[in-house]
């Protein structure tokens, strides 16, 4: 007698709880209003084209990943945005990068943080792409001042209306920070994702 008066709680609390989270699942801006996270910039995108294009770290297969070069070519080419990735250097710059490891892009077996920016060496010759083992960028297509990370300040100057999506690489607070300085230095809140 006792296991059914308990069972008389349990399913009608169970019925309650299922038809209140069904509800809610339904109607979720009834306890938490519907934010409005797009810029203005992310809107007119949407509107010309549709769509938001988004360029991964710029178009590595066409120029060298992370570039200005790559990045001038993808807004020529349509582009509504830039995707990029950030790491810190030695001395607090934030770099526009996507590998930690220098060995992929530079040849060494190395960490970015371990480099000055001034110290970072240049691309290397054949830049093996990231998504394919069997394909590498020639970059000596490139001009020697194309062949080098950029700065994200150089990528805010050069890029002040396009809409650029951040990837904070490895995320130290520091990094976040000096990111944060240059978003507010830059007035670049609108006119990002990060």
């Amino acid at each position: 007698k006792a296991f059914m008066s308990c069972w008389s709680y349990i399913i009608p609390g169970l019925l309650v709880y299922a038809a209140i989270s069904y509800f809610f699942f339904r109607f979720p801006t009834l306890l938490h209003p519907k934010k409005k996270f797009r810029s203005r910039l992310i809107t007119a995108a949407i509107e010309r084209k549709g769509v938001l294009h988004v360029s991964h770290r710029g178009g590595s297969r066409e120029h060298l990943e992370n570039t200005l070069v790559a990045f001038r070519h993808a807004i020529a080419c349509g582009t509504n945005t830039l995707e990029m990735d950030v790491h810190l250097t030695k001395d607090g710059q934030v770099v526009v990068c996507h590998d930690d490891i220098l060995i992929r892009l530079c040849g060494l077996q190395t960490n970015i943080k371990n480099y000055n920016y001034a110290d970072i060496p240049p691309f290397q010759e054949q830049v093996p792409l990231h998504f394919s083992t069997n394909m590498a960028y020639d970059s000596t297509k490139e001009k020697p001042e194309d062949r080098r990370m950029p700065l994200l300040r150089e990528v805010f100057e050069q890029f002040p209306h396009v809409l650029i999506n951040i990837e904070l690489k490895h995320p130290t607070e520091e990094l976040l920070i000096k990111t944060n300085e240059l978003v507010k230095e830059f007035k670049r809140e609108n006119t990002l994702i990060w």
